[in-house]
């Protein structure tokens, strides 16, 4: 019996940061359909979606959001913010829960999750 191939949906976090475009563009080669997450680079975000015909999604993971439904094969949680003046190894407690570095993924998220088939 033949298999046919499935086409993977993406979820990629922080979509418009240098490695967030290139992993847009390398799932996107792969012929995965890919949905980014950004929230300031609307521009790039314009161009990524022109490029490789990626989802965009404006979010900021701070504040309250609502996700659109849809069912991912793979959720790369690349979003982060450093709002911090000092080295990683240095950042206190509260600054760190500040930043960007602890972005947390909100219930809304787990919506989106589908529990794994046995």
């Amino acid at each position: 019996m033949k298999e046919t191939k499935k086409t993977r949906r993406i979820l990629i976090t922080g979509g418009t940061g240098s490695v967030g475009e290139a992993l847009v563009a390398a799932f996107a080669s792969t012929g995965a359909r890919v949905w980014f997450q950004y929230r300031k680079e609307r521009r790039i975000a314009e161009a990524l979606r022109k490029k490789f015909r990626a989802i965009p999604i404006h979010l900021d993971f701070s504040a309250c959001f609502d996700l659109p439904r849809q069912d991912f094969d793979v959720i790369v949680n690349n979003a982060g913010i450093n709002i911090s003046d000092v080295q990683t190894h240095e950042v206190t407690t509260e600054a760190w829960k500040r930043s960007g570095l602890a972005v947390r993924w909100r219930r809304q998220l787990l919506g989106w999750l589908k529990p794994p088939t046995t």
